[in-house]
């Protein structure tokens, strides 16, 4: 995939978030990794400083402008996580974009008051459109951006939908306690994630992302 993310910035995709990583982590004397706080860790370069946060849907890397420091940053996170290719890290952070168009549409404000009344199953639910509903969003942004500037390469498609179905509660369910438990899932099942994020790819309109239209957001 051509080279789509800023250099401000790298997102990598994660098929799993329960490895630790150490306080102090390093493989040269002039570069290390610390944590500050919970999910939220500081890499370092002698002066210049970034910021990452892992979050349930990738880790966010704010800052090296230093493409030397981008790129070792990009190989630890790749080793110690099993990040893959460019194009997993792409929908990752085009699904975090699309919850502030959720923000924008009212839609997350709306989910968060049913959600505020809804029983802990109900809420549940809920949650899965919303997260659902922001891979479709991922997909409309991907088809977008390819028939603009051409972005997509061979493999790129199979890449994104790896990660879609990496994240999916019931494939973390099965790796982390070895069964799954539909009614606390929160994000959807891989199958789940990987069809509303190829329904976006294929449909390339917002509309087509109403996953509190129809049953159980499937």
């Amino acid at each position: 995939m051509k080279k789509i993310l800023a250099t401000g910035f790298v997102l990598v995709t994660l098929g799993s978030f329960f490895a630790s990583v150490s306080a102090h982590a390093q493989t040269a004397p002039e570069r290390e990794i610390t944590q500050v706080t919970g999910d939220l860790y500081r890499f370092r370069e002698i002066r210049h400083v970034g910021m990452f946060l892992v979050t349930p849907d990738g880790i966010i890397v704010v800052d090296p402008t230093n493409p030397g420091l981008a790129g070792w940053l990009k190989t630890e996170l790749d080793r110690r996580f099993g990040a893959p290719g460019d194009f997993a890290q792409a929908y990752v952070i085009a699904h975090e974009v699309g919850h502030h168009v959720q923000n924008l549409l009212g839609i997350a404000r709306k989910v968060q008051n049913l959600r505020s009344r809804a029983s802990a199953r109900e809420s549940n639910a809920l949650s899965v459109r919303m997260e659902l509903q922001a891979d479709c969003l991922a997909g409309v942004w991907a088809q977008h951006a390819n028939r603009a500037r051409k972005l997509l390469e061979p493999g790129d498609l199979e890449e994104g939908l790896r990660a879609a179905a990496a994240v999916g509660d019931d494939t973390i369910q099965r790796r982390t306690q070895g069964h799954v438990v539909p009614e606390s899932w929160t994000h959807g099942s891989a199958a789940q994630r990987v069809r509303w994020f190829r329904r976006g790819l294929e449909r390339g309109r917002v509309e087509a992302c109403d996953t509190f239209a129809r049953a159980g957001g499937s």
